[in-house]
């Protein structure tokens, strides 16, 4: 398993379909000093997170909407973490957000904040937990 290097600034991905959501959650972590970059679907989403991957420059926390189009946010994330595994990368700290979900189905996910609208006291306490780790 490789090692990452502490960043200064923590590389964050937003994979959310609501444009509003996406506001939302982008105000809420750029007070947190972050690089952050956005996905409005799973596919998308999924196609930054193994581009960051190739590149040596994985990202440190990925918040994703669980109900999106194309690919859901639960399917991007399981399909990020057989990647990982399958390439020996240290897992990244991921959070589905949702009204409601499964844990059982999603026990690759780092954690859950199973209530939209969400709290910023949730995103900002995630994201202390990742970039703490």
């Amino acid at each position: 398993m490789q090692k990452r290097e502490v960043r200064a600034i923590p590389k964050i991905l937003l994979v959310e379909d609501d444009n509003i959501s996406m506001l939302l959650l982008k105000n809420i972590l750029k007070s947190e000093f972050c690089s952050i970059d956005v996905a409005n679907n799973g596919e998308d989403g999924l196609k930054l997170l193994k581009n960051a991957l190739d590149t040596d420059e994985p990202y440190d926390i990925v918040y994703a909407d669980h109900h999106m189009p194309i690919l859901t946010g639960g399917e991007m994330l399981k399909l990020y973490s057989s990647l990982e595994k399958e390439r020996e990368e240290k897992k990244t700290k991921t959070v589905l957000l949702s009204g409601y979900i499964d844990a059982e189905k999603y026990r690759n996910v780092s954690d859950y904040i199973a209530r939209k609208p969400f709290r910023k006291k949730d995103i900002i306490s995630t994201f202390v937990d990742a970039i703490s780790a």
